[in-house]
């Protein structure tokens, strides 16, 4: 074959692998697949977020009740103390105290009044995404109950190296894991048997050519 011939081949085979990433680009399932990934991606940072807002509310009503706890106790002691009735200045000093400390019991109940509605809320907006999450993930259960033959796992990288495994898990053999995405602990994957991935960078008439071979067309 003449370097003319060769060049004008390698210009079609260019062509056809533009082409292919274009379609498989325009494909329905992958524009919804990758909806359904930012959707989830998004789920699982937001459920994150509230997690860490009602943990917050969970230290501070810990903070207040023991407050409370040390307020009473100081009372309590307050109230035991000897005191030289004619000694004025002692006697006012025991009740500024006991007025300081009156306050402060004051101010806690006013506080955790606030603190608990929205640690109330904080649990609500979390049982509302949890049960968003639950609702997202029996649509993946279905998906493997459908006997797809090929299941593409999608998440975000740094849940891959705990979510893939348990998915491998879960296939036991019965359909082809593909990874979406190229991750750091790719490694990690790959010494655990999770050896398919498929990103932006993977070149698109041969990935092709491979699955379609995997499953025997």
């Amino acid at each position: 074959m003449s370097a003319g011939a060769t060049l004008l081949k390698l210009q079609q085979i260019d062509l056809e692998l533009a082409r292919n990433k274009s379609e498989l680009a325009n494909m329905p399932e992958l524009k919804e697949l990758a909806s359904k990934r930012k959707t989830y991606v998004k789920l699982k940072a937001e459920m994150t977020k509230l997690y860490a807002q009602r943990k917050d509310l969970d230290i501070e009503l810990d903070d207040l009740n023991t407050t409370e706890i040390q307020t009473n106790n100081a009372i309590e002691a307050a109230k035991k103390r000897h005191v030289d009735g004619s000694d004025y200045r002692e006697v006012q000093d025991l009740e500024n105290e006991l007025a300081t400390l009156a306050k402060r019991l004051d101010k806690i109940e006013h506080t955790r009044k606030d603190v608990v509605i929205a640690h109330k809320e904080a649990l609500d907006r979390e049982a509302r995404a949890q049960a968003i999450i639950a609702k997202f993930e029996e649509g993946v259960k279905a998906a493997l109950e459908s006997k797809a033959e090929i299941v593409v796992v999608c998440a975000s990288d740094d849940d891959y190296a705990e979510a893939a495994p348990k998915v491998k898990e879960l296939l036991a053999g019965k359909a082809i894991l593909v990874v979406a995405g190229a991750p750091a602990c790719a490694p990690e994957l790959e010494a655990q048997g999770i050896t398919n991935f498929i990103s932006v960078k993977s070149n698109v008439l041969e990935t092709l050519k491979f699955y379609l071979k995997e499953m025997g067309i």
